[in-house]
C-alpha cells in the first residue's frame, strides 16, 4: 500500500530539576525548603519562606526562591511562581534555565494554555532563547495553529543560525546545528500540512545538510517525494533511511511499495518481508506485499496477503480491489465482482490508482 505521509513533530524534552547543598543555618526551615517541591509543595513553601525571611547567602537565597517557585508552580500559582523566579534570576542569572524548564513542562505537559506565561517571561529575560520559541512552536503544532508554529520557528531558526557560527567549541557548535535542524524539520512539517511542499522540501533538505543522520527529516522528505510521485527520489531517501534506521518497519514498507510501483519486484518483496519481520500482522505492509505478488502474477499469494490485511482492516479499499483483481485472474468472477464493488464503494477512484501502477 502507498505509505501515508508521516511527519514528526518538533517535540523538545526538558526535565525540571533542582539541586541543593545542605546547610547548618536554620536547619528546620532549610530541611523543609530542600524537600522535593513536586511532592510536598506546602512544606517547601513554608520552609523556603522562612529561609528567605531570615536572609541567607546569595546562592542559598537563589535556591530558596527557585524551589519555592517550583512549589508554587505545582499549585498552579503562576504569579507567585514567576515572582520567585524573577528574584532567583536577579540574584543568580544562571537560574533562568529553570524558567525555560517551567515553560516547557507547563506548555508541553498541561492541557491548557496557562503555562504560556512562563514562556513569555523566559523571552522577556532572554529574547534570544531559541529553545523557548521551539517550545511555543511545538505547542502551536499540537493545536494545529500552523501560522503560529511557523512564526515561532522562523525566530528559532534565525536565532540558532546566528549563534551557531559564533561558537568555537566544536561539540557545542554541532549541538546548535542539530537544534537548528530540529527547528527546520518542524517548520517543514507545518509547511507540508499547509500544502506548501516547496518550502517544506527546502526545510527538510537544509535540516539534512546540517545533520545528515537526521532520520525524521529524511522520512519527512521521502514522504513529500512520494506524495508528489517523485518515486526515484523517494526510493533514494527511503534506502538511506533503512540504512540509518534498520529497525524502522514503516520505512521498509514504504520502500517495498515504491519498488513495487516502479517494477523492482525482487527488491520490493525483500523489503516487505523485512518490514513484516519487524512488525508482523501490519495491514498496510500485507497490502504492499499483496501488490508485489499481484504484479508477479503470484495470484494465490496475493489473495492470501490481501485477505490477511482485510482481517486487520476490513475497509482497506486497496486490498479489496487488489484481491478482486487476483480473484478475476483465478476465474472467480463472483468473488472478484464483490470485492471490486466493495472497494469502489469505499474509494471511488481506486481503479485509477491501480491503473497508475500498470495494473488493470
Amino acid at each position: 500500500m502507498r505509505a501515508r505521509v508521516h511527519f514528526a513533530g518538533a517535540a523538545i524534552a526538558v526535565t525540571l530539576c533542582t539541586a541543593f547543598t545542605a546547610s547548618a543555618q536554620a536547619p528546620d526551615a532549610w530541611a523543609g525548603c530542600t524537600k522535593t517541591a513536586e511532592t510536598a509543595p506546602d512544606v517547601v513553601i513554608e520552609g523556603c519562606s522562612a529561609v528567605i525571611k531570615d536572609g541567607a547567602e546569595d546562592k542559598k537565597l537563589s535556591f530558596a526562591h527557585g524551589n519555592r517557585a517550583v512549589a508554587y508552580f505545582m499549585k498552579h500559582d503562576v504569579q507567585r511562581a514567576i515572582a520567585d523566579l524573577r528574584e532567583a534570576i536577579r540574584i543568580d542569572p544562571q537560574t533562568q534555565l529553570g524558567l525555560m524548564q517551567f515553560c516547557a513542562v507547563a506548555v508541553l505537559k498541561q492541557k491548557d494554555d496557562s503555562g504560556l506565561v512562563y514562556c513569555d517571561e523566559a523571552l522577556r529575560v532572554n529574547p534570544k532563547n531559541a529553545a523557548v520559541y521551539g517550545i511555543l512552536a511545538d505547542h502551536a503544532l499540537r493545536n494545529r495553529d500552523y501560522y503560529a508554529a511557523i512564526k515561532n520557528l522562523n525566530e528559532a531558526v534565525r536565532i540558532s543560525g546566528e549563534i551557531a557560527p559564533t561558537i568555537k567549541n566544536t561539540d557545542q557548535r554541532q549541538a546548535f546545528s542539530e537544534q537548528q535542524a530540529r527547528f527546520l524539520n518542524a517548520r517543514g512539517t507545518a509547511y507540508a500540512v499547509k500544502g506548501d511542499s516547496d518550502r517544506a522540501f527546502d526545510d527538510f533538505s537544509e535540516a539534512l545538510r546540517l545533520n545528515p543522520g537526521f532520520t525524521e527529516a529524511l522520512q519527512s522528505r521521502a514522504s513529500l517525494h512520494e506524495a508528489k510521485r517523485q518515486y526515484a527520489k523517494a526510493m533514494h531517501d527511503y534506502e538511506d533511511l533503512v540504512r540509518l534506521d534498520p529497525g524502522n518497519a514503516s520505512a521498509w514498507n514504504s520502500s517495498c511499495w515504491l519498488h513495487a510501483v516502479v517494477g523492482q519486484l525482487v527488491r520490493a518483496l525483500n523489503d516487505c518481508n523485512e518490514s513484516l519481520r519487524l512488525a508482523p500482522n501490519t495491514a498496510v505492509t500485507l497490502d504492499s506485499r499483496g501488490l508485489v505478488n499481484l504484479k508477479q502474477s503470484a495470484f494465490a499469494a496475493a489473495i492470501d496477503d490481501y485477505t490477511a490485511a482485510l482481517k486487520l482492516n476490513p475497509k482497506l479499499a486497496t486490498s479489496l480491489y487488489g484481491r478482486g483483481l487476483a480473484k478475476r485472474k483465478r476465474n472467480d468472477k463472483a468473488g472478484a465482482d464483490a470485492d471490486i464493488a466493495a472497494a469502489i464503494a469505499i474509494a471511488p477512484r481506486v481503479a485509477e490508482l491501480f491503473a497508475s501502477y500498470g495494473i488493470n
